[in-house]
């Protein structure tokens, strides 16, 4: 059932995952190295990306299949959501074995996505993001960042023979979910 879900999600936006497939597999060109790993959240879940640059700045990308009342079984197909984030380290405390970093950054998310006011009705969100984070870097290559998100942005959707645009509410209601990223360092 869960394969058959994703299947059909997956249908009309093939040609978006191929070009965020090869955005994921071709950006690790950053000079201090980057990590691959996964997404968790009570909003979704998939795969992310960071690239770590020398200076302390760190792009991070996420493509993640959006769970917006799939998990409470309301409906049974997610959303897809890429994001974008370019985080800035605020503080930080290194030890032998560990670096501990909190990190501020602004980025974009867009998706194909359900709102809590859509009628279950699709639509392609597209939003101006803020992440707060605490990132702990440890000497074997495991890095754990635990964040939270805001998105603040638009919904469009078909009604009609027109298009709706209205807030993209989810982005603001769900900001308290917090979510956590475990990856693998490179470099």
């Amino acid at each position: 059932m869960l394969t058959s879900c994703i299947a059909e999600t997956m249908k009309p936006n093939l040609k978006i995952i191929a070009a965020l497939s090869v955005m994921f597999f071709c950006l690790p060109a950053a000079g201090g190295g980057f990590s691959v790993g996964t997404y968790n959240s009570l909003k979704g879940f998939g795969i992310c990306m960071n690239a770590n640059t020398e200076s302390g700045i760190r792009n991070s990308y996420t493509l993640y299949a959006d769970t917006f009342d799939v998990l409470n079984g309301k409906y049974n197909t997610p959303g897809i959501k890429a994001v974008f984030l370019h985080y800035n380290r605020l503080a930080g405390f290194s030890t032998e074995k560990a670096r501990i970093d909190l990190l501020l950054a602004p980025g974009a998310t867009v998706g194909y996505v359900r709102d809590y006011n859509s009628g279950g009705h699709y639509g392609i969100c597209s939003c101006v993001d803020f992440s707060t984070c605490c990132l702990a870097s440890f000497d074997r290559g495991i890095e754990i960042e635990f964040g939270f998100d805001i998105e603040l942005g638009v919904l469009g959707r078909r009604l009609g023979d027109g298009i709706e645009l209205g807030l993209y509410r989810n982005g603001v209601s769900r900001g308290y979910f917090p979510h956590v990223k475990i990856s693998y360092r490179f470099r």
